[in-house]
């Protein structure tokens, strides 16, 4: 077999490992999606932004990896590394390599394309992270740096792999996207195979100058699976046989003796140091406790999410998901160190805490800053915790002048407003279970319950009651889901039989609700074009038992809604994507961000995509009923909205109904239908802000009307 071919083969076979690996790892991590936005993240937006800009701490890491690896490799040579028998990473490229183009386009390919996808997703993705849960941040970079380095099978190279693959983790850690990584291992190997490519071009023979140690065998995909790492042997154009250990001593020791002048104590070079310690502006300390650390996390995710807009990151995704220990100990430290923030942050910045430790995260701070001066107090388990209650004194003092700069006796006067909690409500899932078996189980669990006075299906709980890991909870028959959120299904009230479209269905709480209220009998076409969220609306159709839910991945506004396909559609439920500002985690916002700020750009904006939305659900053929709600207090995102197509619904001979008569909040006076509408109060009614509104055909011959 040809160099050519040889190459062309090591390509397919690590296409096929490539595709192999990331199914594995998709199959490890499947049953914890969605994950995490900064998990096994590959995404190319903000480049240069700070402080994650992913392209920034890619190019940062290109120019360090030559500086770091070849001081590691100086430093190794001191103790003979250099002289060790045995494969390196380079050897089997070399032995394939040839002077045509394809050969090396090939090779190119494995090296700088797929091993940097599979390995950086595999090592720094999956190992890295999933080793943070059992152990400090910085242990994990060094032992999947370690996994990293021995899974080259290179005993030669092992140690400047084990530098490299901690200077990837680092970075990684730093940027949290896999891009970056993949650009520093893809520009490494890529250079090096470019390195030994010129060296064939100009008559070098790569087979005779990598042959000590490794014989005349080539090596598989698999063993390229590579970091390929340049050593002096680039250099030294010729070959070399293995040494006797004696004659390898010998020449060690000659070494080291003409070296005496630079070379330092044998004591201090064998003094360990992490590799990432001690770098300004780098922390890396986590907490020792799980719900600190967890805590810590989530903060951090928010705040991220909070200066950069970013939607879709929640407090309760963050510290209530499956993968979370102890979750409402998390979900309440999270929260009342968000709470204190403002306070807190005013604290460090007087104290000067973190800047006399440069390996405390600020979220970490935070934290721990809560936990002493707050909340149940901070305990020396680890190096975090020493550090805080090490100052103390000095952030109690800082405490005692942030509160006379505000002429305050009590830090409770510096608290952001909060609303008194609300009562937990909880759907029953007809399809699973009665609603009196629910009520007596629920009794048994927590004592007193009762039914909603409105929604005939909905049990309210004390705040007080943790319901997340509730086997009930757990196997589908109870849905966590707001009272308001609860309205549109009822107000629709679909009869058995009838297919309804929900035309943005995920994550599906509204969507398996409908096919409660069908009884399960009939259909319900649940429509949602992101693949994540389409993914979680499956998984809760299926946890919910609702058989008759059809799930379509799509864009709604694509749909051929006047063809056949959808000629049998009765009634639809509309709830698209709005500004959030009535629901309940946008608390948090509030404490983020205690003035009320409008992006007016953005309102207009989601006002024109729910109009279009509207007039698009409006062409089903055969409609008897519509349902339009947002989980939105602004106006222009509810009525203005129906006022903008109710000449259309009269056009098509649809008329606004008024659903819930005893319900005592209506839409805004100002539009005349406002009384026809439906309006739920964040703060007055104790539960999310909504909006909601009914359009029934007027046509007899349907018995509608």
């Amino acid at each position: 077999m040809s160099g050519t071919d040889k190459a062309l083969y090591a390509l397919v076979n690590q296409v096929l490992e490539t595709l192999a690996g990331l199914g594995i790892v998709y199959l490890a991590t499947r049953k914890f999606m969605p994950l995490s936005p900064d998990l096994l993240r590959y995404d190319f937006r903000e480049p240069f932004a700070k402080p994650r800009g992913w392209l920034a701490w890619g190019l940062l890491g290109v120019l360090l990896s030559p500086l770091v690896v070849g001081a590691a490799a100086f430093a190794f040579s001191l103790f003979g590394f250099d002289e060790v028998n045995g494969k390196g990473t380079v050897d089997g490229v070399a032995q394939i390599l040839s002077l045509d183009f394809p050969s090396f386009a090939s090779l190119f390919g494995v090296t700088a394309v797929l091993a940097p996808i599979l390995e950086e997703t595999v090592f720094r993705g999956f190992l890295l992270t999933s080793l943070t849960k059992f152990m400090p941040t910085w242990a994990a970079v060094i032992a999947s740096s370690v996994a990293f380095g021995l899974a080259h099978l290179s005993t030669r190279d092992l140690p400047q792999l084990v530098v490299l693959g901690t200077l990837l983790g680092f970075i990684y850690v730093r940027s949290r996207n896999l891009l970056s990584p993949m650009l520093i291992h893809g520009v490494w190997n890529g250079t090096v195979l470019t390195i030994l490519f010129l060296l064939v071009q100009s008559g070098v023979d790569l087979k005779e100058l990598f042959s000590a140690g490794c014989g005349t065998s080539t090596r598989s995909a698999a063993d390229l699976f590579p970091v390929v790492t340049p050593t002096d042997r680039l250099c030294n154009m010729r070959s070399r046989r293995p040494k006797p250990i004696s004659d390898r001593q010998s020449g060690q020791a000659k070494r080291r003796r003409s070296d005496d002048a630079e070379a330092r104590p044998t004591k201090r070079q064998k003094k360990p140091r992490p590799a990432l310690r001690g770098v300004k502006g780098k922390p890396l300390w986590a907490c020792s406790s799980v719900v600190d650390r967890q805590a810590a996390f989530a903060l951090e995710k928010i705040l991220e999410a909070h200066r950069t807009k970013r939607r879709g990151v929640s407090l309760k995704s963050l510290t209530l998901g499956s993968n979370i220990e102890a979750k409402k100990a998390t979900f309440a430290v999270t929260t009342e160190s968000i709470k204190y923030l403002q306070i807190i942050d005013a604290i460090l910045d007087r104290s000067q805490i973190l800047k006399e430790c440069s390996q405390l995260a600020r979220p970490s701070a935070v934290i721990l800053v809560y936990e002493l001066l707050f909340g149940e107090g901070v305990r020396a388990q680890g190096p975090a915790e020493r550090h805080v209650l090490s100052c103390k004194d000095s952030l109690e003092a800082a405490l005692s002048k942030e509160l006379e700069a505000h002429g305050a006796e009590d830090v409770s006067e510096l608290l952001p407003a909060t609303e008194e909690s609300r009562p937990r409500s909880v759907r029953v899932n007809t399809i699973k279970v009665t609603k009196e078996a629910a009520i007596s189980r629920l009794q048994a669990d927590f004592g007193s319950l009762e039914p909603d006075g409105l929604l005939d299906d909905v049990l309210i709980l004390p705040s007080s009651c943790a319901l997340h890991d509730h086997p009930w909870v757990k196997n589908g028959s109870l849905i966590l889901q707001s009272k308001a959120s609860c309205m549109p299904a009822q107000a629709l009230s679909p009869e058995p039989g009838w297919t309804v479209l929900d035309c943005c269905a995920a994550p599906g709480n509204k969507t398996t609700h409908l096919a409660a209220r069908l009884g399960n009998i009939g259909k319900v076409i649940a429509v949602d074009r992101d693949p994540v969220r389409f993914k979680r609306l499956k998984d809760n159709a299926k946890l919910a038992g609702a058989t008759c839910i059809q799930c379509i991945q799509d864009d709604f506004l694509k749909l051929p809604l006047d063809t056949a396909q959808f000629s049998s559609v009765d009634a639809v439920l509309l709830d698209p994507s709005c500004s959030g500002s009535g629901t309940a985690h946008n608390q948090v916002d509030r404490l983020l961000s205690p003035t009320d700020e409008v992006d007016c750009g953005r309102l207009e904006s989601l006002a024109a995509f729910q109009e279009k939305a509207l007039r698009h659900a409006f062409k089903l053929p055969k409609l008897k009923r519509l349902v339009y709600s947002t989980c939105s207090s602004h106006s222009i995102e509810g009525e203005e909205v129906i006022e903008k197509v109710m000449p259309l619904a009269n056009q098509l001979g649809f008329h606004l109904e008024g659903p819930f008569p005893s319900w005592h909040r209506r839409g805004h006076k100002q539009f005349p239908d406002g009384k026809l509408m439906v309006r739920a109060d964040a703060k007055l009614d104790r539960t999310d802000g909504f909006f909601l509104a009914l359009f029934s055909k007027t046509d007899l011959e349907n018995g509608i009307g």
